[in-house]
């Protein structure tokens, strides 16, 4: 039997929750853990229930969104958090990052969207990376920064060739024999697929994403789209400075 991805849900709108919770309880792969208002509430659903997902606005009673989900990773808790605002500021953006959060969606927005970021996240769930918190937390950050939108099925596989990238520099020269089969089994899809979907996040990202993170990333290549090895490769060796820097 398919494993279902366990969702708990944190926000202060009762009417909302309610909608969440009728598409989570209507989706064959999704099971709703509980929901709340309360940051408090939310830490004794996660400690009873453990949820793979944690989806939760910045606005709550007793205790923030910001606050409930840095608990979350001072406890060791393993649940993939989701934070929805209606409003961003570089200070949340750089908090959010710092804390690994998974993505951060802006309100309003379909509810169709939460439904496909909280279903990227299942092959997370379903087969860990086992990469330490700091490199998830960099790896996520710079995801972000470069705008790609994590709903993608690329965004994800960008981020597990980059988990193997930093331990193993050797992966991008060998995307096609290696990374895109191994990419493939853990997501149960094919090697093209994988592909293709990389370039696609990257072609959206380049397009639409921030121009000044981009440029400064990609010094080298300033008008051109980089192939899926020059990103990959590229990131990674960006978050591996970036976590020596902070030693």
């Amino acid at each position: 039997m398919e494993q279902k991805v366990k969702v708990l849900i944190a926000d202060p709108c009762a009417g909302y929750r309610r909608l969440v919770a009728w598409q989570i309880n209507h989706a064959p792969d999704l099971e709703l853990v509980g929901d709340t208002d309360n940051g408090h509430e939310a830490l004794r659903i996660v400690r009873e229930a453990m949820p793979n997902v944690v989806v939760s606005d910045i606005q709550l009673a007793c205790l923030d969104g910001i606050g409930m989900i840095r608990q979350l990773r001072e406890q060791q808790v393993e649940a993939v958090s989701i934070l929805v605002s209606s409003f961003r500021t570089d200070n949340i953006s750089e908090e959010t990052a710092a804390l690994g959060v998974y993505a951060v969606l802006l309100k309003p927005f379909n509810t169709e969207t939460l439904m496909e970021v909280i279903r990227s996240v299942k092959g997370q769930v379903e087969n860990p990376s086992h990469c330490t918190p700091g490199l998830e937390c960099a790896i996520t950050e710079m995801l972000y920064k470069t705008g790609m939108p994590p709903h993608m099925k690329g965004h994800r596989y960008l981020r597990e060739a980059i988990v193997q990238a930093v331990g193993d520099k050797t992966i991008c020269r060998a995307l096609t024999k290696l990374c895109y089969p191994m990419l493939a089994r853990k997501f149960n899809t094919t090697p093209s697929r994988v592909e293709r979907a990389m370039r696609h996040a990257i072609e959206v990202s380049w397009e639409g994403g921030n121009r000044d993170v981009l440029q400064d990333v990609f010094v080298a290549k300033p008008g051109k789209t980089p192939t899926n090895s020059e990103w990959i490769a590229t990131l990674a060796n960006r978050v591996n400075k970036q976590i020596e820097d902070s030693d």
